[in-house]
């Protein structure tokens, strides 16, 4: 669309939005300090893109990453050490012509501290458990896992 004809839609509200995030999605439970990837979808015309976030439903705003190239339709973000029930994250899609397009996630939740994740080898996941203050985890025997610590990863063998 020409971008005079672009920007008259845009202004009557008859423009469809040239992008839309696709993850978060709102809901989430998000561990601070974790690397979460942030997934758009978008159609190109000379354009950057920009991400936000906010910790409190929009009200105050910090850039995440500032003139990723069109073409790109994803980012991993390391999430802010910071508790809130109210995240959410923006994408601009910063147009040449002028006519900056924008979607917001639905809110979720940030919560500071330890990310723990324990991924299987395998289809049967681990099932880990808290007793005590220590994380066990009942995989069975001869099946190795994938412990993620705070972004470390390490593969974890049964004692032979």
């Amino acid at each position: 669309m020409r971008p005079l004809i672009l920007a008259l839609l845009s202004a009557l509200g008859l423009a469809r939005a040239h992008v839309t995030l696709v993850s978060p999605l709102g809901g989430e439970d998000v561990a601070g300090g974790s690397e979460f990837t942030i997934v758009w979808d978008a159609d190109d015309h000379n354009c950057v893109y920009n991400l936000y976030f906010s910790p409190d439903s929009g009200k105050t705003w910090s850039a995440i990453a500032l003139g990723i190239e069109q073409g790109v339709r994803a980012y991993k973000w390391t999430v802010p050490e910071t508790d809130t029930p109210t995240a959410i994250v923006r994408i601009l899609q910063d147009n040449v012509s002028g006519t900056d397009l924008d979607d917001r996630s639905p809110a979720f939740r940030i919560r500071s501290g330890s990310a723990i994740r324990v991924r299987a080898a395998g289809k049967r996941a681990a099932r880990p458990f808290l007793s005590r203050g220590a994380v066990f985890l009942d995989q069975g025997p001869d099946r190795p896992l994938r412990l993620t610590v705070d972004g470390r990863s390490m593969i974890l063998v049964p004692a032979q």
